[in-house]
């Protein structure tokens, strides 16, 4: 007896005589991060559907799940895991005769916000910042901001967890925030963290011989500083000893030694540290 070929249930009669043809594949099936826990998708509607059935899986392959069964042509899906990366398809039912899947449409839930971003003066041109890696991240978006609430600006888009923003002005206070980036997008951005780029190097220091015991020192103000470190030397060459952190830009050397040569260098401080020393200055007390 001849045996027949393979049975196709949805082209087989339903109650009353009527053959019921599946709906065409589904098409432009799209999936959109919205945030760590949701991801949109959307499709073009199918002729003649009456309803689709969305699934999702965790490899594209496997393990399929139904997360919807509705007439409409997208689906929210929310409660997803953070920076994790998501399968869905989608299939057109009609009267209750279900067409074939779609292609796969896949992405990543957005990234979680960046944590423990550090700003850390490097020089008087350059501040480095770090921060915590993110999961998923494939890059990080740095800004700067002067205020640390308006006009930030990229600076950067660097792929590990740590970037040396170069070029700054001495002295110069700035302000940064880091997001992670995934193939899903951009997440939320960091606390703002902010320093101050080093001080500039104290210009001349200018020594005045006030007494047998005393000599003055004053030299320019430093953009920034918050004060002064002093330092004294018998030879200018070593045993130089901080001998006073004034916070304006002048300092009286006293209980000196008559007739003594003494040498000076100064360094401005800010909230960034220290900046770099002066030229060295000398003079000797009177007899």
């Amino acid at each position: 007896m001849r045996r027949l070929g393979p049975l196709v249930p949805s082209l087989f009669p339903r109650p009353g005589g009527v053959l019921h043809a599946p709906p065409g594949q589904v098409t432009g099936l799209t999936a959109t991060a919205a945030s760590t826990t949701e991801i949109d998708l959307a499709w073009t509607a199918a002729s003649g559907a009456t309803s689709y059935e969305v699934e999702r899986s965790l490899d594209g392959s496997t393990q399929w799940a139904q997360i919807a069964a509705q007439a409409g042509v997208s689906v929210t899906d929310t409660g997803r895991a953070v920076a994790t990366r998501y399968y869905y398809r989608v299939r057109a039912v009609k009267d209750g005769v279900a067409g074939p899947w779609s292609a796969t449409a896949d992405t990543y839930s957005l990234p979680a916000q960046v944590a423990n971003l550090a700003a850390a003066a490097a020089s008087t041109t350059q501040i480095d910042l770090t921060w915590d890696a993110a999961a998923s991240a494939t890059s990080y978006l740095v800004e700067r901001s002067a205020n640390g609430t308006t006009g930030w600006t990229s600076v950067g888009t660097p792929s590990s967890a740590a970037y040396s923003d170069t070029g700054r002005t001495a002295g110069t206070r700035y302000y940064y925030r880091v997001s992670a980036v995934n193939p899903g997008g951009t997440g939320a951005a960091s606390s703002v963290a902010n320093s101050y780029t080093l001080p500039a190097q104290v210009g001349t220091v200018t020594p005045t011989v006030a007494s047998s015991s005393e000599i003055d020192l004053d030299w320019a103000d430093v953009t920034s500083a918050t004060a002064y470190s002093v330092e004294r030397s018998l030879t200018g060459s070593g045993g130089w000893a901080e001998v006073g952190t004034p916070a304006t830009s002048a300092l009286a050397d006293t209980g000196l030694t008559a007739a003594t040569a003494y040498y000076y260098r100064v360094r401005a401080l800010n909230p960034g540290g220290y900046g770099a020393y002066s030229a060295t200055a000398t003079a000797t007390t009177d007899p």
